[in-house]
């Protein structure tokens, strides 16, 4: 058993663990929905387009103006490239770190869900098994 540990290591398989938030519908807990907690990759790259597909409509729109306004500073001069680069990725790293939190709050706050659990899991399906098998004790 040692050695197909060390051969999955070797061979750079690594399963990382993430922490997922069970949410549950006030009126009807068989409908769940699994957010994960830290950092999102797909919202770093994407950013507000992330946020539009979340739902998450207010901090998406503000944070496209905010794309549109340094654009067209940028485009008449007002802003240097460098600055408009920087700017975009601190709006990147924005999203990246509080996405999966604002959406979260979203789903609290507007679709009525609450949160029932926090697993730590490699994955959503796997969060949403062991919630299932929890449930059905």
């Amino acid at each position: 058993m040692k050695f197909l540990q060390q051969k999955g290591h070797l061979e750079g398989r690594f399963n990382f663990m993430s922490l997922y938030c069970i949410l549950e519908k006030k009126s009807n807990s068989l409908d769940v929905n699994i957010a994960k907690i830290g950092f999102s990759k797909l919202a770093f790259v994407f950013s507000f387009i992330w946020g539009f597909s979340n739902g998450i409509y207010l901090y998406a729109m503000l944070s496209f103006l905010f794309f549109i306004i340094s654009l067209c500073l940028t485009f008449f001069g007002v802003l240097g490239f460098e600055v408009f680069a920087i700017m975009m990725l601190l709006n990147s790293f924005y999203w990246g770190f509080f996405g999966n939190v604002i959406f979260i709050n979203f789903l609290i706050q507007s679709k009525s869900y609450k949160p029932v659990q926090v697993l730590n899991s490699e994955s959503k399906f796997t969060a949403l098994i062991t919630r299932l098998s929890e449930i059905s004790k």
